[in-house]
């Protein structure tokens, strides 16, 4: 079945209970609503969000010293499990402050002798991008803030070498020498109408796209996308909680058939301080969709979409001349997606892309003049995932649906060609971090009535450590007479194969009839029925099978 079609409808979860039957469980603690939420019977473990270090033997992860009252980077070794606390959070004071600072993001420079450490962290639209950044040196404890002026940063990035570090302030640029101390502001036309290096509302909601600026790989250049909403008309928003009346929020807003912002893509000499607009055409009514330095300091890959999104036309651009020429289009005729799995491999000479062209999403190699060189996998499935590419052994690594749309599994395909191989072994959803030596991977495993465990396996799929166990929360499902849920399928009016799951009291007599709740989420890109674990909404179906 066509995936988008999947991915538009595939939510359908259905709870049923019999009204007033009797107990069924009478020696049993049920699942309620208090034990959910009051209290952690239920409440299940995870791993903390991991960064893979370079030699891909270790990650890294942030790590809460309550008896400190602080932060700490702590290092584990991924075979072995022994750990290392590579950043004390308690001497994370910055001059003239004396609390610590607490680490909510970091980014490790190329030779790991520097974090660029996130704090403070403010709300932009739904996510919390912007906030304060210093930089700390493992070898010296120095802690230094990227800027001191007025204003929240967003987006910072370290150079390539390590040695700069910039950022946007106020919808401009800036760049920071962490040697001299000197910053620089690289544009100077932002404002409440000119955005440079992030998002108006509209790229946030529909493109994925806050972060608006990249580094080339030799760091003498920035690329940044530049977005123009002087025509936006404002939707007024109301925020009844102030006080003491309540305010009009203006928010530029391009309702149907208005204009959206005007954007174009640049990039910065940094020697010079010169920009370079790119050639993306003449249409002003289109979406720059995504752009990244095409493995190559001197070469742009930008996505250009129409404004009804079913066509995607992929190009490179000159950075220094701003020329730029079409390299091959995706189109549909109701929609196509737009993703980050463009991925270059051998140095800059190929890569990797995925397409729905023949009504599944599945991957394909191209040559870097746009010509398909082969498709790597192939199926009445999907491909969900670009998990990893082994270049080295040869293999390209994703997750996938071959075994079913409510399914997750891991695969390796060669990149030379040949069928796909499957790596996970267990039925249900796996979810894939996989080191940048491909020669281990994190999987955190569920099904639908199992709560998650995380494990470390080789390459080859043998299992290394237990990382995380919930044992507990699934031994108390059990006691509290959790019902597995019932997978199935149905034809829609016009044909569509949907999928959905069915909970059943205990005590279901097939020839009654029983009341139905039935859940469903009608918006793309969230799929419902799964055989996943579903957390507190899929324990509160639970309960209301129970009750009745």
């Amino acid at each position: 079945m066509n995936s988008r079609v999947r991915s538009f409808v595939a939510g359908l979860a259905l709870a049923s209970a019999l009204l007033g039957s009797a107990p069924y469980a009478a020696a049993q603690q049920e699942i309620t609503v208090e034990r959910i939420f009051n209290t952690s019977d239920f409440r299940t473990r995870g791993l903390p969000a991991v960064q893979w270090m370079a030699d891909g033997r270790r990650y890294t992860f942030v790590e809460t010293n309550r008896e400190a009252g602080a932060t700490d980077l702590v290092a584990e070794d991924a075979r072995t499990g022994e750990r290392t606390r590579l950043v004390e959070g308690a001497r994370l004071v910055p001059a003239g402050v004396s609390a610590p600072i607490g680490i909510e993001g970091y980014e490790w420079s190329a030779d790991q002798t520097k974090l660029l450490i996130y704090t403070n962290s403010q709300p932009v639209w739904r996510q919390n991008t912007k906030g304060i950044y210093y930089v700390y040196e493992l070898a010296t404890g120095r802690l230094t803030p990227v800027s001191t002026a007025e204003g929240w940063q967003q987006f910072a990035k370290l150079s390539p070498s390590g040695d700069h570090v910039g950022f946007v302030r106020n919808n401009n640029i800036f760049v920071k020498d962490i040697v001299s101390g000197v910053e620089t502001q690289l544009t100077r036309d932002g404002s409440d109408k000119v955005i440079n290096g992030t998002f108006d509302w509209v790229y946030e909601e529909e493109l994925g796209l806050r972060d608006g600026w990249r580094w080339s790989p030799d760091g003498r250049r920035i690329a940044f996308w530049q977005l123009n909403q002087a025509d936006l008309k404002p939707f007024y928003m109301i925020d009844d909680l102030a006080t003491p009346y309540a305010e009009l929020i203006p928010l530029p807003y391009p309702k149907a058939g208005e204009p959206n912002s005007q954007v174009r893509i640049g990039t910065i000499e940094m020697s010079s301080g010169g920009i370079t607009w790119m050639d993306t055409g003449e249409n002003p009514d289109i979406y720059l969709a995504r752009m990244e330095w095409a493995a190559s300091p001197g070469e742009l890959v930008i996505q250009r979409m129409n404004r009804h999104q079913n066509r995607i036309e992929v190009m490179l651009a000159n950075a220094a001349t701003g020329a730029s020429r079409v390299l091959f289009a995706e189109e549909d005729s109701a929609w196509v997606d737009v993703d980050n799995d463009l991925t270059w491999i051998r140095g800059g000479r190929q890569f990797l892309w995925s397409s729905e062209r023949d009504g599944y999403k599945h991957l394909y190699l191209y040559n870097r003049n746009g010509r398909v060189a082969r498709q790597l996998t192939r199926g009445a499935w999907d491909v969900v995932t670009m998990d990893a590419v082994d270049e080295k052994g040869g293999w390209l690594y994703f997750t996938a649906t071959e075994q079913g749309a409510t399914q997750k599994q891991l695969y390796r395909v060669r990149l030379n060609g040949g069928r796909a191989q499957r790596v996970s072994r267990e039925p249900g959803t796996h979810r894939i971090v996989m080191s940048p030596t491909a020669d281990f991977y994190i999987d955190t495993y569920s099904r639908a009535n199992t709560p998650p465990m995380t494990r470390l396996h080789a390459v080859d799929g043998a299992e290394v450590r237990t990382l995380v166990e919930n044992h507990a929360v699934a031994e108390r499902l059990i006691a509290a007479g959790s019902r597995e849920p019932e997978f199935f399928a149905f034809r829609t009016a016009d044909g569509a194969e949907l999928n959905g799951w069915m909970i059943k009291p205990a005590d279901f007599d097939a020839s009654r009839k029983y009341p139905v709740l039935m859940y469903v989420y009608g918006g793309p890109g969230s799929q419902t029925v799964t055989d996943a674990w579903g957390g507190n909404r899929y324990l509160w179906h639970q309960a209301l099978a129970q009750k009745g």
